[in-house]
């Protein structure tokens, strides 16, 4: 620990008498050190200490062994955003945080009771000027008295915080990585379960038959169902069926809806900047949301007090200072700065690690979910707190110059619906579930439980005089033919196949962008009566809509 004060009748003379000597022996070192090097000549003219000191790129601080700084070069002062001479004189405990302090003053005691050189040390160190966090490498080496007492430290450093990031994104990727194998593995299944246990309920609970009390107690059951299927869907998004379903997304909507339900009733003062011409992305509008979401409860967990969260988003074009991780293109970067509480300096490298949380009810989902989104876009987000001050989180997105995409229209209330479907899916439950839905909505339904099931079927209906109007494919069949490789097939024996993706989880992505398959459109487990409604609903109406066109009148 550092020296304490005393008051002036406490005073050990002896003991100050001491620290003089000490302090003086150091410095008279330091100046002897300077003056012999000073006095070396090339070619008949003498070499400037400090000059050549200062032209270094690698920081070096001259330190006594009371951890005070005797002197400085122009690259270290530069670090703080300071000049020498504002830094020279002055003890740690002066510059920087007292743990940052601390650290620094056992580290040169251990140099000084050792007696040897310390080499690559990793510090977190903080700007004196900007409150900047930075990654330093640091060596230590002893400075000895002619009697061979340690009087000092000289310690060297590099500044190493853009290569720590890089390594902190790589362990992050490993991390997720390795969630993606477990999240890939359990999430079929689970889809599949959560789709048929929700389904029935919500079959049972739009029965004619249901009365008011059952009704309402099938409510209650379903309003499980957005949690459970979110959390798949957090599971998912680190696997490598989390694929982003893109399409042209107007940040400004995206924004005021998602901060408007996210602080709703919270004691949190929002100000959201928006500027006019701020440009559109391809993204996932619901994954984005989610990323969104995710910052903005941590923000407001942040201030349980409550407390002000500012928002903004500008255009960045080519050329603009980006993270070292981007490559040069146009992004959009949303930036949202918190007043809360701050985040620890020894907590800040791990905010976006999987199952990693500070808060005792948190899954340690939320910010490792954010960052893997960003990813998953092509994009970035960083973060930068300081504790008892606040956090700001900045993302960046790529950025689209498109128009935004025409509205996907809603259920036409003249839907009818009429023809003959194939579901084709390797469990039962899912085969029986849907095929309830779709015969209770009119369709004439058949079941199989594999690829090779479903050709055969169709073939048999085709070669009838028959076909059927909807395929529905489950993608992930354990063992037997998947959705890909049947409507390869089924093309084979049908051009005009119309097929629907199906799936809770897929290593293709396919579900992303289902139309570059080959499919018509696709839907994502678990599902209930009115999304697979309204997915056939609409595809009616496109399909409709070519006839609707030819027999209008011409001028």
């Amino acid at each position: 620990m550092p020296p304490s004060g005393t008051d002036s009748d406490d005073v050990d003379v002896g003991e100050l008498q001491r620290l003089r000597e000490q302090l003086q022996r150091a410095e008279a070192r330091v100046r002897e050190l300077t003056d012999q090097s000073r006095s070396v000549t090339a070619d008949g003219s003498s070499l400037n200490v400090d000059a050549m000191l200062d032209a270094l790129p690698a920081m070096l601080w001259f330190k006594d062994t009371n951890n005070r700084l005797l002197h400085v070069n122009r690259a270290a002062a530069a670090l703080e955003g300071v000049e020498p001479q504002q830094i020279n004189g002055r003890s740690s405990w002066d510059l920087y945080p007292r743990d940052e302090a601390q650290t620094y003053f056992e580290d040169d005691l251990e140099v000084i009771a050792s007696r040897q050189p310390r080499l690559g040390i990793i510090e977190q160190h903080t700007s004196i000027a900007t409150g900047q966090h930075l990654w330093l490498e640091v060596s230590k080496v002893p400075v000895f008295a002619p009697d061979g007492s340690v009087v000092g430290i000289i310690a060297m450093g590099i500044d190493i915080t853009e290569k720590h990031s890089l390594e902190q994104n790589l362990q992050n990727s490993l991390k997720l990585e390795s969630l993606g194998v477990l999240a890939g593995g359990i999430a079929h299944d689970f889809n599949n379960l959560l789709t048929g246990i929700f389904g029935y309920v919500d079959v049972a609970r739009l029965s004619p038959d249901c009365g008011p009390r059952a009704h309402k107690a099938l409510e209650h059951a379903l309003s499980a169902f957005g949690r459970a299927r979110d959390l798949t869907r957090q599971l998912l998004t680190f696997s490598r069926g989390g694929a982003p379903c893109l399409a042209t997304v107007d940040l400004v909507d995206l924004l005021r809806a998602t901060v408007g339900f996210a602080l709703s009733g919270s004691n949190v003062d929002a100000a959201v900047h928006l500027p006019s011409g701020l440009w559109t992305c391809q993204a996932d509008s619901g994954q984005l949301s989610q990323a969104l979401d995710n910052m903005l409860i941590n923000a407001r967990q942040a201030m349980p007090e409550g407390g002000h969260l500012d928002i903004r988003a500008e255009n960045v074009p080519v050329g603009g200072a980006l993270p070292s991780l981007l490559v040069q293109r146009d992004y959009v970067r949303i930036t949202l700065t918190d007043t809360g509480h701050g985040i620890a300096g020894d907590v800040l490298p791990r905010v976006f690690d999987p199952f990693f949380t500070t808060k005792p009810q948190g899954n340690g989902l939320g910010l490792a979910m954010t960052w893997s989104i960003m990813q998953r876009h092509g994009g970035h987000v960083e973060v930068e707190s300081v504790l008892g001050e606040g956090t700001t989180f900045r993302l960046w997105l790529p950025a689209s110059r498109q128009r935004l995409s025409d509205v996907v229209p809603g259920i036409p209330s003249s839907f009818v619906a009429e023809g003959r479907v194939l579901v084709m899916d390797d469990e039962s439950l899912i085969r029986d579930l849907a095929a309830y839905m779709l015969r209770d909505l009119g369709y004439e339904v058949d079941t199989v439980p594999d690829g090779a099931s479903a050709i055969v079927r169709y073939r048999a209906v085709l070669e009838a005089g028959e076909r059927y109007h909807w395929v529905l494919l489950d993608l992930t069949v354990p063992g037997g033919l998947g959705g890909r490789d049947t409507l390869d097939r089924l093309r084979e024996l049908d051009p005009e196949v119309r097929a629907i993706a199906s799936s809770g989880y897929s290593e293709d992505p396919i579900m992303a962008s289902p139309t570059d398959y080959g499919f018509v459109a696709g839907i994502a487990k678990p599902y209930l009566l009115p999304d697979i409604e309204g997915l056939l609903a609409r595809l009616t109406a496109t399909e409709l809509e070519p006839e609707r066109e030819a027999s209008q009148p011409q001028n």
